[in-house]
């Protein structure tokens, strides 16, 4: 109990919303700033966005959700498919940055606010002293707190991007060779002979595809499938489910190791979701791709979410019988309900006999008998 509470506590820190930040009449531009970064339909920051062919920009996994269900835009009702998905860097970097950003603003607009509040609270001083002194005074601790916060964060941005660059392969300006960056002073000063990435193994793993493609040998192809290569840079294609049988798609699910439990049903929606997620994680850029890992972890998750939402029957037959009572009441109150409304019906007489001219006419016996 205690650590299902930890969890929620640990996910409404984690949410964050536009109306974190001040309105537009207070802090103009922030509040309109953080809602440009999140997608419509899940509104959370962007994550792996992707522009369709209208223009209108959405998370990866979110407009491949949406699309399965019908294939136009949320917004503008255009006809549209995953065919029309272009990736769109720029929006990405602008989140990160965003996100980066984010904290830091809100805790310069809470200081702010504290020394604001503690000079209205502050006591009136004699009138002997000036009041500008006092404003300049406060106005410098404001802007020498603001200082000390911005000199803290270059310092940290500064040396993690020296953290990352040091691993690069950069091209020799002597020798356009591929030198590690921190090799580079050792290459050159060793007139070009050290620390030169060797270039060997790759040309030697192309030649074997390429040979596996024209002799039709994919073996090293699917070793590669199902062991999880992270290098693969190829989207997942959409297969015809109904025109494959049960056995191809759970190889399909091996290959990727995923779990092949269920019917026929569950392996579709399984694979068709885990398509749908591994395409979304390539229209991140490389660095801020999820591990196939932490996918599948992903996909589990789904996968017992959507399990919760259902009531599966194991035995009908036992179901049945347990709740035949309550059928039959059911169909009885129908029926009742289905009779009290019913109009009362209309009893069809005969109509009424209709005496001929003839008959109208018809002399007694008695009268013909009677002497003329």
């Amino acid at each position: 109990m205690l650590s299902s509470h930890n969890n929620a506590l640990k996910m409404a820190a984690d949410i964050t919303d536009p109306f974190d930040l001040p309105g537009p009449s207070e802090r103009p531009g922030l509040r309109d700033m953080d809602a440009s970064m999140r997608c419509t339909i899940c509104q959370e920051f962007y994550d792996a966005p992707v522009t369709l062919s209208c223009g209108h920009c959405f998370c990866s996994l979110c407009i491949r959700n949406s699309l399965a269900e019908k294939p136009e835009c949320p917004q503008c009702r255009k006809s549209s498919s995953d065919v029309h998905f272009r990736p769109n860097p720029t929006v990405e970097q602008a989140v990160e940055a965003w996100k980066a950003a984010r904290p830091c603003i809100l805790k310069l607009l809470k200081e702010t606010a504290d020394l604001l509040s503690r000079a209205n609270a502050a006591p009136v001083e004699s009138h002997s002293r000036s009041s500008k002194p006092v404003k300049k005074r406060k106005r410098t601790q404001s802007v020498d707190s603001v200082a000390s916060i911005e000199l803290v964060e270059p310092q940290t941005a500064i040396k993690s991007s020296e953290g990352e660059s040091v691993g690069e392969a950069v091209g020799c300006p002597i020798c356009n060779k591929q030198v590690l960056y921190c090799n580079i002073n050792t290459h050159m000063d060793s007139g070009c002979s050290k620390h030169v990435i060797s270039r060997r193994s790759t040309q030697t793993t192309q030649a074997t595809r390429w040979q596996g493609i024209f002799t039709g040998d994919n073996t090293s192809k699917g070793k590669q499938k199902s062991s999880g290569s992270e290098g693969s840079d190829a989207p997942l294609p959409k297969l015809a489910y109904g025109t494959m049988k049960e056995k191809a798609i759970r190889e399909r699910l091996v290959e990727h190791g995923l779990s092949t439990h269920g019917d026929k049903a569950a392996l579709v929606a399984r694979h068709r979701q885990w398509v749908m997620m591994y395409n979304a994680n390539l229209d991140k850029s490389e660095k801020n791709r999820k591990p196939l890992k932490e996918l599948r972890k992903e996909l589990k998750t789904w996968e017992d979410g959507s399990k919760s939402k259902k009531v599966i029957v194991e035995d009908t037959v036992a179901h049945e019988r347990k709740y035949r009572s309550e059928f039959t009441d059911l169909v009885e109150k129908a029926k009742a309900s289905s009779s009290a409304h019913k109009p009362p019906s209309v009893p069809i007489s005969s109509p009424p006999l209709e005496t001929t001219s003839d008959d109208a006419h018809v002399v007694p016996d008695s009268e013909d008998e009677a002497p003329k």
